[in-house]
């Protein structure tokens, strides 16, 4: 055999080895995208999933430049574009959202994983007031009716009557308003302080129709709960330190 024979035959093996690989890749970046949004890691949403079905679908069709099967290439190139057109719509949607300086300040403090998108169908339930000292946002006991973001000001915590903690900005109610259960402890405003108020009810309907809302206020709200929980532990741990 010749020479150039042999060399021939040997590129000819590494391009088939190399579109085999890129066709492999391709499956995998496909199931790896999917098992990923089932397990609620990715969202369908997001940037990442459009991305990873992008590339899956450009390597499959790499792959069939050195096998062509026309009715696998027209699947390829209809999951491109679908996948260019998601990213485009997730772009425009996200920049074309706007904050006034209040409401971004409460995004990037209480929301700042949620997608703006979902941020801003969640603040248009939301009414922005000035609270007067002595009026409570939530009382011991008594169920959990809004969901309030202290923006600034203060309010005091108090378990019976004793002021535990003082609270300049964040979210309160955060650990009972979507059941609608008792509040742990009284919140009670201690000087002027703007504050936005969603309710219980608009939370509800929001979860109750968008399954992406559902997750990330489950996620937002319980994050909220564990720092809280964290800080008073801190709290505690402090004075038992000090005596």
């Amino acid at each position: 055999m010749r020479r150039g024979g042999v060399g021939e035959i040997v590129h000819v093996m590494g391009a088939d080895s190399l579109h085999r690989a890129a066709g492999i890749a391709g499956v995998a970046f496909y199931l790896g995208s999917y098992s990923l949004l089932l397990s609620g890691i990715l969202r369908g949403s997001g940037y990442a999933y459009a991305s990873l079905n992008l590339v899956g679908a450009a390597l499959v069709l790499f792959s069939l430049s050195r096998e062509f099967n026309l009715a696998s290439a027209l699947i390829q190139i209809s999951w491109i574009a679908i996948s260019v057109f998601g990213l485009v719509r997730i772009f425009l949607l996200n920049h074309g959202v706007r904050f006034n300086d209040e409401e971004e300040s409460l995004r990037l403090d209480a929301f700042g994983a949620m997608p703006r998108p979902l941020v801003r169908k969640l603040l248009n339930r939301g009414i922005w007031s000035d609270w007067e000292p002595g009026r409570s946002l939530t009382r011991e006991g008594e169920p959990v009716t809004h969901l309030h973001y202290l923006h600034t000001g203060a309010a005091d915590i108090l378990s019976g009557e004793r002021v535990i903690a003082t609270l300049h900005n964040g979210l309160v109610g955060e650990m009972n308003v979507i059941q609608g259960g008792p509040a742990s402890a009284t919140v009670r405003i201690a000087e002027r302080t703007r504050v936005c108020t969603i309710s219980g009810e608009a939370l509800r309907k929001l979860a109750a129709n968008d399954a992406e809302m559902r997750l990330f206020l489950e996620q937002t709200l319980n994050d909220a709960t564990k720092r809280k929980l964290m800080d008073a532990n801190a709290r505690l741990a402090d004075r038992a330190a000090n005596g």
